[in-house]
């Protein structure tokens, strides 16, 4: 520091008292107090070290309530501060009281703009002194402060955060020496003053921020989001905390929950990502049927957000829906297409999933709905109307279905792609008329996820017709079958509900069934005349003729297998006499006189009226096929005299009998090579179901006289109703007693009774 003055010399006596480390001077003159003390700044000792003749002046810059503080204290962001110039003088061994200051203070040259607001009128008082004999070297006691402001801004930049910085500038001050005692004004000069800057530590200032991203947004079931996820120092600086960071998650199903993946990034993190998404374990995720309907995000929640140790920062969230998307079709079958009133039909439901991914909450309704026979089937469709809405109308009847097993007939469930199959419902069919078609459809709303005004789907019906099993009765005789040869005797039977019980309907004969093969379905005994309990077909089983069977009859035992060793008998032998009526006649044998008669090719049998008593015709054509084209009645007397008991005999290769016709009254042999008696001579021999309905030969067909044929085709499809009408048969074979009547007089005519044949039958069942 330079010489700021010179002062004079004044000899002052003073008492020298020892306080402290300094001495207390007590002068005579005005008995003031007087600190002798050491340098107390870096201006001081600068000032002592320049002692030469005379005095030395300091002066330095300080904004502190400490007198002697010579530099400035700023904060890390100030620009300008309030500051205050102050000084003292030394004596530097010269004797005597010294009371100066300095007088119109300004600053100058290159860093004198940063000073600013001295008041130049005002006198820097720099304290008083005396010096003594005794105590040659002391300081000025405190002076006054001279006001003034600084400009601090560039100067000692904080850097570093966290260490603080100082800077030391030259300012020229001007200034005029002053006499405070001697009140005048000296020499005036300018001399440079160190001023020094110390600029508090500059805080930490960093942000923290985090960003998540993903590969997709929207996603589906089997599909892997990925999500990115960064955690950034924004900086500018360091960071100086520790930083725990972790994953904020939603709309998981598989027990993720926020917090996961959660790491603690020491102090010291650059500027820049300083935690990628390969450090969260957690940010890859295959969709699964459960996330449907929901959406997925992630972030990342992290603590402290900045250098002042805020918390709860969060990144943006980054979210994947997964929408439902699906598209449902009910789908129905039948395990038959045809069914009796009263039986039991199984449905097999199902509804197919055609999307991506499982369907929302969807209803579904099985409906029940009988078609007439001439009505019209709904197919398939999207419609805003209810499943019987949709199904019913045009005569068809349409109510929720109810099954007696697999299940109920409507409710709600969710379809999982491919689809879902219900379990196998079952149903009894009501005691419905022939040809009505039972149908059930399936229903589902909502049909997709993007349904419009159309929610329902309902599915084509399944149906099956109503259908029946016809039968044949024989009445007043014996079923007899594979006589020279091995032939089976195999019917049908139907199980329904009739007036609260199970019966069993099917074909009987009256009294005894003996067939060379195996009997299945046919009854004997008239068992299934009134219907009979469901089981053991040895219940009805009573007549039928078996060979070698001991015990009682069982379901595994043989019913049949009785081998009669010989062909029909030659009835056409019986009447060698004939007439020959040529090729393809016509017969009327209500009007032909009684006679034996023959032809060739298709012989046409009818009856223009009732044959008339006493009236016997025999037609003896074992070569040709005979054609009944009407109903042949015989007349119902009384009769006087067996003699007029009517008969007619027809013996032919083939006998085909006309749908229209209800009642033929005749033998009927078809004993010739074809051998075949064809109750419906409509439909081929061997039909299919179409050729052979149940609006197809459906008139009910009695034949009252003995019948032989090598094959029988009860084509009839009468009978075999409803309720009490479940017995009645469709084709009746009756052999009455007149046909036994008449042949006996037939032979006495010949004046002998001949035995044809004698066969030892085994025990019956």
């Amino acid at each position: 520091m330079r010489l700021l003055y010179k002062l004079g010399l004044a000899v002052t006596v003073v008492i020298i008292v020892a306080v402290g480390y300094g001495l207390l001077d007590s002068s005579a003159v005005g008995a003031q107090a007087y600190v002798v003390r050491g340098a107390a700044n870096d201006s001081e000792r600068t000032a002592a070290s320049l002692c030469n003749v005379a005095r030395r002046g300091a002066i330095w810059f300080s904004n502190s309530s400490n007198y002697y503080q010579d530099f400035v204290s700023v904060s890390a962001t100030a620009t300008s501060v309030p500051i205050y110039i102050r000084g003292s003088v030394y004596s530097c061994g010269i004797l005597g009281y010294s009371s100066t200051g300095a007088s119109n203070v300004r600053a100058e040259g290159t860093n004198g703009w940063r000073v600013t607001g001295i008041n130049s009128s005002s006198i820097l008082n720099r304290g008083s002194m005396n010096a003594t004999s005794s105590q040659r070297y002391v300081w000025s006691s405190t002076g006054s402060s001279l006001p003034a402001t600084l400009n601090v801004s560039g100067l000692a930049p904080s850097v570093t955060p966290g260490v603080p910085s100082q800077q030391t500038i030259t300012i020229d001050l001007y200034r005029c020496f002053y006499s405070i005692s001697g009140n005048y004004t000296g020499d005036c000069y300018s001399d440079p003053v160190d001023v020094t800057i110390r600029r508090e530590a500059r805080p930490y200032n960093w942000s923290a921020s985090a960003t998540t991203t993903t590969n997709l947004s929207s996603a589906q079931p089997g599909q892997t989001i990925n999500w990115s996820h960064n955690l950034r120092n924004n900086g500018p600086d360091l960071t100086n905390r520790a930083i725990t960071s972790s994953l904020s998650v939603s709309g998981f199903t598989n027990g993720w929950v926020s917090g996961m993946s959660s790491l603690t990034s020491p102090t010291g993190r650059p500027v820049g990502v300083f935690r990628s998404s390969t450090s969260f374990a957690n940010r890859s995720y295959t969709v699964t049927q459960n996330d449907v309907g929901r959406t997925l995000c992630q972030r990342v929640q992290f603590s402290p957000t900045n250098a002042a140790g805020s918390s709860g920062g969060l990144g943006n969230q980054s979210c994947v829906s997964v929408p439902y998307n699906y598209n449902l079709t009910p789908s129905i079958s039948l395990d038959t297409g045809v069914v009796e009133p009263n039986a039991t039909i199984r449905i097999n439901p199902r509804i197919d999933n055609a999307g991506p991914t499982k369907s929302q909450t969807a209803q579904w309704r099985l409906s029940y709905v009988t078609v007439p026979p001439s009505g019209t089937v709904p197919a398939a469709a999207s419609s805003s109307s209810d499943p019987c809405a949709y199904y019913g109308g045009s005569g068809r009847t349409c109510a929720t279905a109810s099954f007696t097993s697999g299940g109920g007939a409507s409710g709600s469930l969710v379809v999982n792609p491919p689809g879902q199959t219900f379990s196998q419902r079952q149903a009894i069919i009501a005691d419905l008329p022939v040809g009505t078609r039972i149908c059930y459809g399936l229903s589902v709303s909502p049909r997709s996820h993007s349904v419009g005004t159309t929610p329902w789907r309902h599915s084509g019906l399944a149906c099956a017709v109503v259908a029946k099993r016809p039968s044949l009765h024989v009445t007043g005789g014996d079923v007899i079958v594979g006589k020279g040869t091995t032939s089976n005797i195999v019917t049908s039977t139907s199980t329904k509900t009739v007036s609260g019980s199970q019966r069993t309907f099917g074909s009987w004969a009256e009294y005894a069934v003996t067939a060379s093969g195996s009997i299945t379905g046919l009854a004997s005994g008239a068992g299934y005349s009134e219907g009979a309990a469901p089981g053991n077909f040895c219940n009805v089983s009573f007549l039928t003729i078996t060979t070698g069977v001991s015990g009682a009859c069982t379901v595994g035992s043989t019913k049949g297998d009785y081998n009669f060793g010989t062909d029909l008998p030659n009835v056409s032998s019986r009447f060698a006499q004939t007439t020959n009526r040529g090729s393809n006649p016509t017969i009327d044998v209500a009007t032909t006189g009684s006679g034996t008669y023959t032809g060739s090719g298709t012989i046409t049998v009818r009856a223009s009226t009732t044959v008339p008593q006493g009236r016997s015709i025999i037609i003896n054509a074992p070569g040709a096929s005979v054609v009944i084209n009407s109903n042949i009645t015989y007349n119902n007397g009384p009769y006087s005299d067996v003699a007029q008991i009517p008969q007619v005999v027809i013996i032919a290769n083939r006998i085909d009998i006309e749908a229209a016709v209800s009642r033929v009254d005749s033998w009927l042999i078809a004993s010739g090579t074809n051998g075949t008696l064809k109750t419906c001579r409509s439909v081929p021999d061997s039909p299919s179901s179409s050729q052979l309905t149940s609006s197809l030969c459906n008139t009910p067909l009695s034949i009252n006289g003995p019948v032989m044929a090598r094959r029988l085709l009860a084509f009839r499809t009468a009978g075999a109703g409803t309720g009490a009408d479940s017995s009645r048969a469709a084709e009746v074979f009756n052999l009455r007693p007149d046909a036994y009547l008449w042949a006996t007089h037939q032979n006495s005519l010949g004046g002998r009774l001949q035995t044809m044949q004698t066969t030892e039958l085994p025990p019956r069942f």
